[in-house]
């Protein structure tokens, strides 16, 4: 929220001074729009990502069959230069790792989709986020006067010259 609220307090700024509208009406509208913005941007976003992780779910075992011919390769090709011989079936060895590896990934995305915790988690944040954004907009220049007069008299105008380059 604080983050938020620094990104757009010169917004707010100048929309209040402009509009000759109070800190705290225009601290909404401004936040209203930015949140507007973001969920156009999931709303956008969000299909497309979810198509594209899909696909590299369905496509996983092309990928690892493709680093796997890539990875004998290039081990043949170092084993050739260096004249050293790997008594192992490199193939079956990666072929094992390969299949635990997307076993796991499976298991891992799948808990990812089903976990219901993540959705409380991320409607949590939603909720919180955009008001403590909206109050400290709202209060912004009162936050800094009161950070300002904590500052030392001796260092205050060199702290606030570092502070706004």
């Amino acid at each position: 929220g604080i983050i938020i609220a620094y990104f757009l307090n010169p917004i707010v700024n100048a929309v209040s001074q402009f509009l000759k509208v109070p800190r705290d009406h225009a601290s909404l509208v401004i936040l209203c729009f930015f949140i507007g913005l973001v969920f156009l941007i999931l709303a956008i976003s969000g299909p497309i990502l979810y198509r594209e992780i899909s696909d590299l779910i369905s496509n996983a075992p092309v990928y690892l069959q493709k680093i796997k011919t890539l990875v004998e390769v290039q081990s043949e090709n170092m084993q050739r230069k260096l004249g050293l011989s790997v008594p192992t079936d490199l193939g079956q060895i990666l072929d094992q790792n390969m299949q635990a590896a997307a076993g796991v990934a499976t298991q891992l995305l799948t808990g990812i989709v089903l976990g219901g915790h993540i959705v409380i988690n991320f409607l949590t944040v939603a909720i919180i986020t955009p008001i403590v954004a909206y109050f400290i907009m709202k209060e912004w220049n009162k936050i800094v006067f009161k950070i300002r007069s904590l500052l030392p008299r001796e260092y205050k105008s060199t702290i606030i010259d570092l502070i706004q380059q």
